[in-house]
């Protein structure tokens, strides 16, 4: 057995995700895009997630270009469970199997003050249009 410097010892080959598919719901968000990038950074293909294309079509892109990993680029709501199946069955069709499912997808609602509304006060609507996500 040979003992490794800190040099040849990276957390690169540690955590390697080389030909792993993973999903990430919420893929262009405030975290998500990290999200994407680390986990590519260690050679995971990404499925990215989210709601506007064009921010997809751009985080993805990017990936491709500095990491030379696949991509997927879906926009849809995930609170919409046919449409989940749907994109579910995308990335199946095109990579033959999911690895890693990342649910990084939140919301806070467009209504703010519901959301933020005490306990007592909470719409049941609000409630289960959030839940639908997180």
């Amino acid at each position: 057995m040979t003992i490794q410097t800190a040099k040849e010892l990276s957390y690169k080959s540690l955590f390697s995700l080389n030909n792993k598919n993973i999903i990430i719901t919420g893929g262009t968000g405030i975290l998500g895009e990290y999200f994407c990038h680390a986990l590519a950074a260690h050679g995971a293909n990404i499925a990215v997630i989210d709601k506007k294309q064009k921010d997809i079509d751009r985080l993805c892109g990017d990936i491709e270009c500095q990491y030379n990993v696949k991509t997927i680029r879906l926009a849809g709501d995930i609170s919409n469970a046919s449409m989940v199946k749907k994109m579910v069955r995308s990335v199946v069709d095109e990579w033959g199997h999911i690895d890693v499912l990342h649910n990084n997808a939140a919301t806070k609602t467009d209504d703010l003050e519901k959301f933020f509304a005490p306990t007592g006060e909470y719409d049941m609507q609000t409630w289960r249009d959030v839940m639908a996500v997180n």
